[in-house]
């Protein structure tokens, strides 16, 4: 799904443009659209110019402004326009932001325009450049997967429905009825009637219409055509006159209908795509509005609309008939007679409500409320600090140009309304007669919001004359919505919301949630916050049984100590434990899905006193994949690695020899390290958690290989004695340390392996791979399962694990093909790095849900399925680029994963090169290049053997080993 390059909203007037661009800038600031540019056009000299105009206008514009180039404008370009610019004067609770920016009660805080942006950017995209034109007042609902644009011209979309809906819309008449393809459009019809459907063939055989969506896809060779649409848009804007994209247009297209620059129009080809359904959620008048948050609908399933979210609600059953989002309630005064809408409230007053109400934008000093039926009531900031309270009837339409007793205010004609009052019309139109509500001044000029609430609230009641509000200085609708503060409005939803958030916590904050330490942190806005943060996240861990959310909320709680120092006396070492704890808990989870074997359980020693196991491992080539299987993302998302089993210049490179020893003893000798130590007793067993200790990892292997429990109230010497004897166990690995082949997890391996077929133990190997990232988590390295699996299973694999506990994997081979393997180079750097750390550091970002982390994780995963393939295709090219994009992933998840001394040997060798990676966590260790040909191989040989970075750097023969992990009893 492409993402846009730019989104334009029209706008009536500068004023509505002005606050469409703090939403939008708000948005840019959150990163909420990071590829996308926005744009406000509002129509000229703030005169309607209808969607079809403001469409030229746009066009137009964007041709200028890229300087009359139309390549550098629309050139490959996704480009989508949403015509935005009415008043909403049909939903005055949502005047102030305009319908398009119309809240919507999804669990994350959402508008009409970011559900449609998603929306939108599903449609099927014209590599060329296309324009994509919606409405701002609807939510359509439909699969993307269904439609086709056609590569030249014009293309509507249209959706299947009665006669009665087609009679209040467009209508195609297509020239036949196919899905994804478009056809060419044989009659477009506006708002039919039923003898017009039938007279022009509209209806298929179960009387249904095809009905237009008001989206159209422009092809560039359309744009291009109304951009040199100069006289028609000229006389648009001098004759000020309103041209509609979804009559006049397409009528043109048609030869329907005579327009400047008609003969241009009819040039292009006119096609529709048909939708087997659509949704619709019209977001129009505010009964309609209300009405349709009460009702199952397609929007409401799709998008998860859900009563009560973003709010604390569920805790006041007095509210239990009201429809509640965005809210904060801080009272228990309340009678609620549904249907009740309240909406970016913060309510510490009663409330009683009749029904049919709708309340927005109240804030915790608007005092007590009391609103009968068939009102709504929002209040709105105004520039220089003042407030002003719109009540309205919900049947109220502030339009211009109505009967009288059409002119309804407080769903009463305005004529009654005045006369109940005894007032004159002089009351609400000082300078003139009778006209229109919409430049009626009703509504208060106030200081605070309470003052503006009481004087609009003292409306309700016919008994008496409002004295207090006709003295009050007021204002029209259209002047208020001049008037808005848009970034004190903003401001107060901002506030709302987080303060809701916070109260919710335990229903917002959930395993599948993406909150960072950061955004929690940044809903505190007070001295009280931090305080109330800490004790929901103290909640939510005790009412929590998951391992692998309680690891998260123990993260969460380290850096809430560490950004708030006054949670307590020492709040580094504070911090330091709750994020132990979080590592802790992750290990844990590791190990839930080993089982232990107690020693009892097994029967001792299963070979002869004179009988060595001997254990052989291949070393371990990452290709793509690596971080996504480490706990807890593998847990939670599933991994998938690519890496081949390799043995080096001819050899295994890991060797593990197992033997019985006469004494109660377990010795333990390190053939690369020249080492020796004796373990006498179970402290000294059970101490293995430096991993910068030698002795740790064949200490950890005897606990996570089930031949000790870690438990055990006995001595090791009796213990041993029980098993038949003693344990001598030799390591060599011939990798050096921090090479990145994956040395400590398949030594682990082995080990355990080992020590299985020592004791008989008979693990499978799905046991043997969990055993071993249990020994990890022993040991706090905390390393993912790829490491040994790429050792214990040979050859070239994709090793694939579902989200959950049971991290057994699926296993698919490709191979390395003769000529792949001619391009690859193998090259020790010389530099090495220790892992614990780094894992330390990148699961920690996973941990925060860290987007970039997310993000980049998500692609190493995809890499890894993308690089099969392209060895199952034998494309060496494709391989070595995606090693590239692999090396790029690693450092935008780890900073530290290069240096600038790696980075100079990777511009030594770039121009011989597809790609190249550090294996591993990086930072040091071997490097892995994909020659661009057999001369560059030998050009990279003779370049890093005549120049090597260090005395100790040097390359690598290897071969991919088919057999991986060898256990044999000699």
């Amino acid at each position: 799904m492409r993402p846009f390059d730019l989104c334009i909203l029209s706008a009536a007037n500068e004023t509505q443009a002005q606050g469409y661009r703090t939403r939008l800038n708000w948005r840019k600031q959150q990163a909420l659209y990071p590829h996308t540019e926005f744009m406000v056009l509002a129509d000229p000299d703030g005169r309607r110019i209808g969607s079809g105009g403001s469409t030229l206008f746009i066009l137009r514009r964007l041709y200028e402004l890229a300087g009359e180039n139309f390549s550098a404008a629309f050139s490959r370009k996704r480009i989508l326009i949403i015509h935005s610019g009415g008043d909403s004067r049909r939903l005055p609770a949502y005047a102030a932001c305009g319908k398009i920016f119309t809240p919507l009660p999804t669990r994350q805080p959402a508008c009409l325009f970011d559900i449609a942006m998603n929306t939108y950017a599903a449609l099927p995209f014209n590599p060329e450049g296309q324009v994509l034109i919606a409405s701002g007042d609807v939510l359509l609902s439909f699969s993307a997967e269904q439609l086709q644009f056609a590569d030249r011209g014009i293309t509507g979309i249209a959706y299947p429905d009665d006669a009665q809906v087609a009679g209040r819309h467009g209508v195609f008449v297509p020239s036949r009825q196919a899905y994804q393809t478009p056809v060419p459009v044989k009659d477009f019809l506006q708002k039919p009637s039923s003898e017009e459907l039938v007279h022009a063939r509209a209806l298929d055989y179960h009387q249904r219409a095809w009905v237009d969506t008001g989206i159209v896809h422009l092809a560039p060779d359309a744009v291009e055509a109304l951009i040199q649409c100069h006289g028609l848009l000229a006389y648009t804007l001098k004759e000020k006159n309103e041209l509609n994209l979804y009559q006049e247009i397409p009528f043109a297209l048609l030869g329907k209908k005579s327009l400047r620059d008609s003969g241009r129009l009819q040039t292009l080809a006119f096609h529709v795509s048909l939708l087997a359904y659509c949704g619709f959620f019209h977001i129009g008048r505010s009964r309609e509005f209300l009405y349709n948050l009460y009702t199952l609908t397609q929007a409401g399933a799709l998008h998860g609309f859900e009563n009560g979210v973003r709010s604390n609600a569920a805790d006041f059953p007095q509210f239990k008939e009201a429809y509640i989002y965005h809210s904060l309630i801080d009272t228990h005064r309340a009678r609620i007679t549904s249907p009740v809408l309240i909406e970016n409230c913060h309510l510490r007053h009663s409330i009683e409500l009749g029904g049919d109400n709708i309340v927005t934008n109240l804030s915790s000093t608007t005092g007590p409320v009391k609103l009968e039926a068939n009102l709504g009531l929002t209040l709105l900031p105004l520039k220089r600090q003042r407030w002003t309270a719109l009540l309205y009837g919900l049947a109220d339409h502030f339009k211009t140009g109505v009967k009288p007793e059409n002119n309804l205010f407080m769903n009463q004609p305005i004529t009654e309304w005045l006369q109940q009052r005894s007032l004159t019309e002089r009351a609400l139109w000082p300078k003139g007669p009778c006209g229109d509500l919409w430049n009626a001044q009703l509504f208060p000029l106030c200081s605070n919001p309470a003052a503006a609430s009481q004087l609009m609230l003292s409306l309700q009641s016919t008994n008496r004359f409002p004295k207090k509000w006709l003295a009050a200085e007021r204002r029209s609708l259209r002047w208020i919505l001049q008037q808005v503060d848009h970034r004190s409005l903003l401001q107060q939803e901002e506030t709302i919301e987080k303060a809701a958030t916070l109260q919710n916590l335990r229903h917002v904050l959930t395993p599948d949630s993406a909150w960072t330490a950061a955004a929690l942190l940044g809903l505190c806005t007070n001295e009280r916050a931090p305080a109330l943060l800490a004790w929901e996240l103290e909640k939510l861990t005790k009412q929590n049984q998951d391992l692998l959310f309680l690891s998260r909320l123990y993260y969460l709680r380290s850096q809430l100590v560490r950004s708030a120092p006054g949670a307590g006396p020492a709040p580094d070492a504070e911090a330091d434990r709750w994020l132990d704890l979080a590592f802790s808990t992750i290990r844990q989870a590791v190990g839930k899905s080993v089982h232990d074997v107690p020693a009892q359980n097994h029967c001792g020693i299963a070979i002869r006193s004179d009988e060595v196991v001997w254990a052989c491992a291949p070393a371990r080539l990452d290709f793509a994949g690596g971080w996504s299987d480490t706990p807890p993302y593998c847990m939670e998302q599933g991994g998938a690695v690519l890496n081949a089993a390799v043995l080096l210049n001819g050899q295994y490179p890991i060797q593990v020899i197992a033997k019985v020893l006469r004494q109660p003893i377990i010795r333990i000798n390190s053939i690369d390290l020249g080492a020796s130590a004796v373990v006498k007793d179970l402290a000294q067993l059970r101490d293995f958690t430096d991993p910068s200790d030698w002795l740790s990892l064949p200490k950890a292997a005897l606990i996570a290989a089930g031949i000790f429990s870690g438990k055990e109230r006995s001595s090791l010497s009796s213990l041993l004695k029980k098993f038949g004897g003693g344990i001598d166990l030799t390591l060599f690995s011939a990798l050096p340390a921090g090479s990145g082949l994956g040395a400590s997890s398949i030594l682990g391996a082995a080990t355990i392996a080992a020590l299985s077929r020592t004791f008989g133990l008979k693990w499978s190997q799905a046991d043997l791979f969990q055993r071993t990232s249990y020994l990890e988590q022993l040991m706090t390295t905390g390393g993912g399962w790829q490491d040994q699996i790429g050792g214990v299973v040979g050859g070239v694999k994709l090793i694939q694990t579902p989200a959950g506990y049971d991290q057994t994997p699926t296993l698919s081979w490709t191979q390395l093909d003769e000529e792949s393997k001619e391009h690859t180079l193998l090259y020790y750097t010389g530099l090495r790095r220790m892992a614990k750390n780094i894992l330390r550091q990148v699961v920690s970002r996973y941990l925060d849900r860290d987007p970039e982390a997310l993000m980049v994780l998500a692609r190493l995963k995809s890499l890894a399925l993308e690089m099969k393939s392209a060895l199952d295709h034998r494309e060496v090219e494709t391989f070595g680029e995606l090693i590239g994009q692999v090396w790029e992933c690693n450092k935008q998840l780890d900073q530290g994963s290069s240096t600038e001394m790696i980075e100079a040997l990777i511009r030594q060798v770039s121009l011989h090169v597809h790609g190249v990676k550090l294996l591993g966590a990086g930072g040091g260790g071997f490097l892995l290049m994909v020659a661009k040909s057999r001369h560059d191989r030998d050009l990279l040989r003779q370049k890093l053997m005549q120049n090597p970075p260090n005395s100790r750097a040097r390359f690598f023969d290897f071969t991919v080993d088919s057999g991986g992990l060898r256990v044999n009893v000699l």
